[in-house]
């Protein structure tokens, strides 16, 4: 059979199999949807549209990059004041802009990458609480609030410490709050009770640059649910209920951090990591192992194709990605071996491209939307242009697209 027959198959196969394991339609709860795979079946979502016409387009109460979340109809994203002295959470109501509510915290200037912002990190929600990480531009915390915007409990991770500023986000699970306390110098795996903000566990683990990845959980019948992060030192495997590692992978000398988080899919977990310089190094690493896997778990590696920050994803068989000059690709996930690769869409992306319906839709940093099918073939479906630009990843709910820019908040349906 050749090359192109063998991957037409397996993603014809697959095709239910991926459907079955996307994300619900009705909410978008972390960074990334649904644990963090970009993935969502949405028939009511429109994956080709006029950016020109939106359903709605409003300035939200404040700037920042943090990417919106969504859960029952309502949009939560944090935001910076003028001049960097203030720090909130706004809720916006999905089908029509209106600004619900929004909390308001003290905060100040500070030492950022020219991409990044005061607010960065993106909130998480188990349709309870909102989780939402809170830089005051020297210290980090985490506050967690109801749906009316009341705080309940903050926890106060202490002094944050990076030459690029902050930017983590955490997930929810299990009634356990997570999050990748990651630093120049020192990290640690975090668990909070949700409904308490009480410390369940706090795990330190190797650390040399500040890392930005968001974990994943890693479930399988045969062994308890393990939080997966990915760092400068490489990946790690925590149990979820006491938080000691199950396994480790490291990177043996690399240097680099990581931006973009983990995807995973066909047995591996994939991550790259990079830097300003230009320098990356993708790792793609099979799950399941125990304790030091380094130099049995390595599935394939990859030195300049794939993102740095942008993050991939992993549909059935294959691993698709815009990387950070905006170029397209498709590689078999277990493997390495390209599909196609080497597509140029256009200028400079920053924003991780999602899949919804079979189809990827990446935006660029000037606001151009592409929409590409998730095959085996390239194929570039559509492009239109929002008159923003845009560096925060998108999120779906109920038939909705919202798309924040640095200076509007759009949403689009059919």
């Amino acid at each position: 059979m050749s090359h192109s027959l063998l991957v037409r198959t397996l993603c014809g196969g697959l095709v239910l199999l991926a459907l079955l394991s996307q994300a619900r339609a009705d909410n978008w709860p972390r960074f990334r949807g649904d644990n963090g795979t970009g993935i969502v079946n949405d028939e009511a979502c429109p994956t080709e549209f006029d950016g020109k016409k939106p359903l709605w387009k409003i300035k939200p109460p404040g700037g920042g990059n943090s990417s919106p979340i969504i859960w029952g109809g309502r949009i939560f994203l944090n935001t910076e004041g003028e001049n960097g002295k203030e720090r909130g959470l706004a809720c916006i109501e999905l089908a029509t802009g209106k600004l619900l509510w929004q909390t308001s915290e003290v905060g100040a200037t500070a030492r950022i990458h020219k991409k990044n912002s005061l607010a960065s990190g993106t909130p998480a929600t188990d349709g309870v609480r909102v989780y939402t990480p809170i830089w005051d531009g020297e210290k980090l915390a985490i506050h967690a609030f109801d749906f009316a915007g009341k705080e309940v409990w903050t926890h106060d991770v202490g002094p944050f410490a990076s030459q690029h500023g902050a930017g983590h986000s955490p997930i929810v699970h299990q009634n356990k709050v997570i999050f990748s306390n990651d630093q120049d110098g020192t990290s640690s795996m975090l668990a909070l009770d949700a409904e308490s903000g009480k410390v369940l566990w706090d795990t330190p683990r190797p650390a040399k640059s500040a890392c930005y990845s968001t974990p994943f959980i890693y479930e399988q019948p045969d062994r308890p649910a393990e939080v997966v992060t990915a760092s400068t030192m490489g990946f790690a495997g925590f149990q979820l209920e006491k938080g000691t590692e199950v396994w480790h992978w490291d990177w043996n000398g690399n240097s680099l951090r990581t931006v973009g988080s983990p995807v995973f899919g066909a047995g591996v977990a994939v991550v790259g990591s990079g830097n300003g310089g230009g320098n990356r190094n993708t790792a793609a690493v099979l799950l399941g192992g125990k304790g030091d896997v380094t130099k049995t778990s390595l599935a394939w590696s990859e030195k300049q194709a794939l993102p740095y920050v942008p993050c991939m994803l992993i549909w059935g068989e294959n691993l698709f990605f815009v990387n950070d000059r905006g170029i397209a690709g498709c590689y078999i996930a277990r493997t390495g071996e390209k599909v196609w690769d080497n597509k140029r869409l256009n200028g400079s992306v920053t924003a991780s491209p999602i899949l919804v319906n079979g189809k990827i839709i990446a935006i660029n940093d000037n606001g151009e939307v592409f929409t590409i099918a998730a095959e085996p073939n390239y194929k570039l479906l559509s492009r239109t242009q929002l008159d923003d630009a845009v560096t925060a990843s998108p999120a779906v709910s109920d038939g909705h697209l919202v798309i924040r820019g640095h200076e509007y908040l759009f949403c689009f349906k059919k």
